[in-house]
């Protein structure tokens, strides 16, 4: 038997009319009448106004008063706030980018820069570097991010050379030091870093924070890591135990810990009053 479209019209309206009631009729809910709808629908569009007053901490932190003998008992309560975590302190040589730039755009212009600009913008679309305004940005763009790119691929090069060169070394960060000097390569030292933090004198990805900390002193060495702006190879120069620092070395921030804490105290009493 043969069907038209009119049928399977009348077959779809007639089926979606019953889905409909089959949904109607499993919900739950009661008739309200025209002034309790009035009257959810006021609740819950009416405008609210109020007044409030503010106790700001800040305001009552000039009348704290602060003595040698509160700050060390409050220091003694929460030591716990105070512990230091482990911390590794590594050396670093360092090949950035920067450098090479310019080398790299001799060596790119070499070649067909500007195909690969034209090949790469057609290949990612229009949505890329949105923030260009032009399709002259957008090459400019492009063209700093190809140079860029490569700049990379030449400290990576570097890097993996001299972490290749480490390999035959005593492992010892003397040993370490005097590579680099042989090669005319600046030795740089981080603060002492957390798992959690990582490094903040250099800018670096989660791999560098990771790698430090499996360093040994029977492998003290790894390399290259990529960075954002640079790749390096690492010496470990040593680790850090976790402590509680002394009063006196934190002395300050213990002390605005203190008052922050008494003058957040002081205002809360006054809101309570009030």
């Amino acid at each position: 038997e043969e069907f038209s479209a009119l049928d399977f019209e009348r077959y779809l309206r007639n089926y979606l009319g019953i889905q409909q009631l089959m949904t109607a009729n499993g919900l739950s809910g009661r008739l309200v009448t025209p002034a309790e709808a009035r009257m959810l629908y006021e609740r819950e569009n009416e405008e609210v106004v109020t007044e409030a007053v503010f106790f700001a901490a800040s305001n009552y932190t000039a009348t704290v008063a602060v003595s040698p003998e509160a700050v060390g008992q409050f220091f003694t309560n929460q030591m716990a706030r105070y512990r230091l975590p482990e911390r590794v302190q590594v050396s670093y040589v360092a090949f950035e980018i920067s450098n090479l730039l310019s080398q790299a755009e001799a060596e790119l212009v070499k070649t067909n820069l500007n195909e690969m600009i034209e090949a790469n913008l057609e290949r990612l679309g229009t949505n890329y570097f949105l923030e260009a305004k032009t399709p002259e940005e957008k090459r400019a763009k492009m063209r700093e991010e190809l140079i860029k790119s490569y700049a990379m691929s030449t400290a990576r090069k570097q890097a993996n050379e001299f972490a290749r060169a480490t390999e035959g070394l005593e492992k010892s960060l003397a040993a370490f030091e005097k590579l680099a000097a042989d090669r005319k390569v600046t030795v740089r030292t981080t603060a002492p870093f957390d798992r959690e933090d990582g490094p903040k004198d250099v800018n670096v990805g989660a791999d560098f924070t990771k790698e430090s900390f499996l360093r040994s002193a029977e492998e003290p060495f790894y390399g290259p890591l990529i960075g954002r702006e640079a790749a390096y190879v690492i010496a470990l120069k040593g680790r850090l135990p976790s402590e509680i620092p002394t009063l006196d070395a934190i002395r300050e921030r213990v002390t605005a810990d203190y008052k922050q804490v008494q003058s957040t105290l002081a205002a809360r009493k006054a809101g309570d009053a009030f």
